[in-house]
């Protein structure tokens, strides 16, 4: 597992962390066969263990197999080829990776830790912090903000975003912002305007990249005219992974439609 961890200087840091996220598995002695003949084709290495674990809905303690991926991107991949085994019951399948790192080890996002490394590999990291505590520091994090231009023009605060869709009508130029400094990216180069941008991501390596109409709009618009200039988007720091998108979604929270 790959995890960022930032100093109190703002440094961050790509540290290896040993972790294989594990699910459940309960049925009859064939269906356990057959899920271990299906996790074979899967050329990763996986840990069976029988187990016992309280059922969470009536719980009771049921005799189950711990099922561990070493390889926390194959865990998916575990996941839907035991969906597929009849006569099996599953549990904690359906949980994100990253969701379920945390549930695992304990840690939680923002929180401070003291952690003791051989090189770049994580051998333990260890909470100071509690997820219940009301009062703490946050982290020195760098945000880039990313925009279109007013209609009105170009403003010094960073907190004068426009609040139109661009969709509707001609947008503006794209600007970025990072610690009160505003650049407006080239609108008429795409390439350069890609060029641009990754030279900013490189110089400042934000922790955040805070958008307005970054998911309907901006975003999809960059990633189309990085594929069409031929030059990579360097959104993700780690550069050996590529950038992961999902189906967007619109659900109800709190009386308001948010899109995701």
């Amino acid at each position: 597992m790959i995890v960022w961890i930032i100093d109190d200087h703002g440094r961050a840091h790509r540290l290896r962390y040993r972790y294989a996220p594990t699910c459940y598995a309960a049925g009859g002695r064939n269906a356990l066969e057959a899920a271990r003949q299906a996790l074979a084709r899967l050329r990763t290495p996986v840990t069976l263990t029988p187990t016992v674990r309280r059922e969470l809905m009536s719980g009771t303690q049921i005799p189950v197999i711990a099922v561990a991926v070493h390889n926390p991107l194959a865990f998916p991949a575990a996941a839907r080829l035991l969906a597929r085994v009849p006569g099996l019951t599953l549990y904690n399948c359906d949980i994100l990776t990253v969701r379920l790192f945390f549930y695992e080890t304990g840690l939680f996002p923002l929180a401070r830790c003291a952690v003791t490394c051989a090189g770049d590999a994580a051998r333990e990291i260890a909470l100071t912090s509690r997820p219940e505590d009301l009062e703490y520091a946050l982290p020195p994090l760098t945000v880039l903000r990313l925009h279109l231009e007013s209609p009105g023009g170009h403003s010094d605060d960073p907190d004068d975003l426009p609040t139109a869709n661009p969709s509707h009508g001609r947008p503006g130029r794209l600007e970025a912002g990072v610690d009160g400094e505003t650049v407006v990216l080239d609108g008429d180069d795409p390439a350069e305007t890609i060029r641009s941008l990754n030279r900013l991501l490189q110089r400042y390596d934000p922790d955040v990249l805070l958008s307005e109409w970054g998911d309907p709009v901006l975003l999809p618009r960059l990633q189309v005219l990085a594929a069409r200039t031929g030059i990579p988007l360097q959104l993700n720091r780690d550069s050996v992974n590529r950038v992961r998108t999902r189906r967007s979604r619109s659900y109800t929270t709190y009386g308001q439609v948010v899109y995701q």
